[in-house]
């Protein structure tokens, strides 16, 4: 058993290989997607799709992060959990479903962890759009084009982005790099702990979104061990004429989880 494993991770080492096995993990989820890793120790990019790593697709709640990271640097809002944003006593739902975590009064912090669409709508509006345009270029995260007028433009706009752009993003946000804050780029990235393993952490964010005929889901985050750092995109794309599966959203996690075990990153 361990030279199958061992004669498994050889073979990983061929692009060829790499891309059939990791296109292996979506098929055995019956999904279509893809996924984008790259290891920082050995500047090396793993993916099953290349075109992929440049296809566009709606930014979606991922927009929340920069956004935020924005709004922090101007001060038209705080991470001070007592500051409170002010429910309009609408409820709200998000492709059919209650959400019930929107339906409230909310702080950043809250707002963050349940994507709240109508506080980034506020927090957008509080930026305003030539922020936007000056802030979003250093932080090279998405297309630029968008319609600010429209709401929530980041699910429903031209706003894109790409796996490519989202992992280097990440890779600033994590070591500091850009020229905000240091202690917002800090919160943020805190703010996004997914998993907190004894060997390993995994900070990311997702999105959910259709676009041009497909579901979409989207999750972007850092795998961090003890002996290196992994930056990843998953993307998953099903047909909208497809009957939606209860676990549908949850196969992007499963499948990435898969993926590094099999690799040997976990």
């Amino acid at each position: 058993m361990k030279k199958i494993i061992l004669l498994l991770f050889i073979l990983i080492n061929f692009s060829g290989f790499s891309q059939s096995f990791l296109d292996f993990c979506f098929k055995s989820k019956d999904v279509d997607g893809s996924i984008l890793i790259y290891d920082e120790n050995k500047d090396t990019w793993l993916f099953n799709i290349e075109n992929d790593v440049k296809r566009n697709s709606p930014i979606g709640s991922l927009f929340n992060i920069p956004s935020t990271l924005i709004a922090l640097d101007l001060g038209v809002i705080s991470n001070d959990p007592g500051e409170i944003m002010y429910w309009d006593g609408v409820k709200r739902y998000y492709f059919g479903t209650p959400k019930y975590n929107w339906s409230c009064n909310t702080n950043l912090d809250e707002a963050l962890l349940y994507k709240n669409d109508w506080y980034f709508q506020n927090v957008s509006d509080l930026v305003r759009h030539k922020n936007y345009d000056f802030f979003l270029k250093d932080l090279d995260v998405t297309n630029l084009k968008f319609n600010h007028k429209e709401k929530y433009y980041w699910h429903f706009g031209n706003l894109l982005s790409n796996p490519e752009q989202q992992i280097n993003f990440f890779r600033k946000l994590y070591k500091q790099e850009f020229l905000f804050d240091k202690k917002h780029q800090k919160y943020l990235f805190d703010s996004m702990l997914t998993i907190n393993n004894p060997n390993y952490t995994i900070h990311g964010y997702e999105t959910f979104n259709v676009y041009k005929g497909e579901r979409i889901d989207w999750w972007v985050g850092v795998l961090k061990t003890k002996e290196n750092t992994y930056y990843f995109s998953i993307r998953i794309f099903e047909d909208v004429n497809k009957t939606k599966s209860g676990d549908f959203n949850n196969k992007k996690f499963e499948i990435a989880i898969e993926i590094f075990r099999l690799l040997g990153y976990i």
